[in-house]
Formats: C-alpha cells, sequence, structure tokens
C-alpha cells in the first residue's frame, strides 16, 4: 500500500536549501544532498515501494483538498 500520490503531495517540489544553495553544497562534498539528488531518492523509493509488492501494490491519493476546498488529482508517478 502506498499512500500519498497526489499532486503536489508526491513528488514534493524540490526546493533548495536557502541557507546553503546547491551551488555551494555541491563544491563542499560533504555529502550534503542537491535538489536532484533528493528528487531521484525520492523517486527510487517509489520504485521500492512498488517492486516489493509480490501479488499487487494499492496506490492511494486524497480525493479532496479539504484546505483549499478543491479536488486533488493523482501524481503523474501514480499514472506511470
Amino acid at each position: 500500500f502506498v499512500p500519498g500520490l497526489a499532486e503536489r503531495l508526491f513528488p514534493q517540489r524540490p526546493r533548495e536549501d536557502p541557507l546553503l544553495l546547491d551551488a555551494l553544497r555541491t563544491p563542499l562534498a560533504a555529502g550534503l544532498d542537491t535538489q536532484a539528488e533528493r528528487s531521484a531518492r525520492e523517486r527510487q523509493r517509489l520504485r521500492i515501494a512498488v517492486g516489493a509488492a509480490t501479488t499487487r501494490v494499492v496506490l492511494s491519493y486524497p480525493r479532496a483538498d479539504v484546505i483549499q476546498g478543491r479536488p486533488r488529482v493523482i501524481s503523474f508517478y501514480g499514472l506511470d
């Protein structure tokens, strides 16, 4: 069971850390993740969750955004 595959929930929009920008993180070589690495790790986690299923996988998403009062749509990852 993989919950939360809704637009803007998964994957979340990658955000750069405002205190240490990616351009400054890379030369440090201190093992600090950049936006691209965080995005790739999130996709990998979904692949692992789906690949771990033995008979079937259930992907879910909330049908409504309660705060904004509008319907939610499934993430493009869920459509793939």
